[in-house]
């Protein structure tokens, strides 16, 4: 099984993440779960790409280019690390998106129709002030 990985890098699993934010903060979580639930040290390569150390040692890079999670062996046996990849997709892919999604609509406060409502609202409240100084 270890022969087939010998080419791991040119696989990767595609998450369907729609932009570059997304994958930011895919990756984020994806590293600070490394970290917390299996114990490597990670270190970041930059907001989409890290490296994960386990003794002192770094033994894979972790990335994600275009929505396709990917991952690069440092050292011989990249199976470990794969089935960790794995199983964080299993667990935990859906409750990241919806986390994202959810940090999003909150960023953005209220809906977008909501938004404009409000807008149109107040212009037109500004509109009848200005009527009631014409009178």
């Amino acid at each position: 099984m270890i022969s087939g990985l010998d080419n791991i890098e040119n696989f990767g699993i595609d998450l369907k993440l729609e932009s570059e934010e997304e994958e930011e903060f895919y990756s984020h979580v994806l590293r600070g779960w490394f970290e917390e639930f299996k114990g490597y040290h990670t270190i970041l390569v930059n907001n989409t790409e890290f490296d994960l150390v386990l003794e002192d040692e770094p033994i894979a890079t972790v990335y994600i280019e275009h929505s396709i999670l990917r991952m690069k062996s440092i050292k011989d046996d990249p199976y470990e690390i794969l089935i960790c990849l794995l199983e964080f997709i299993a667990e935990n892919h859906k409750k990241t998106i919806q986390a994202f999604n959810y940090l999003e609509e909150e960023d953005s406060g209220l809906p977008p129709l909501e938004q404009e409502d409000i807008v149109e609202n107040d212009s037109s409240e500004e509109d009848s002030d200005e009527d009631s100084e014409w009178i």
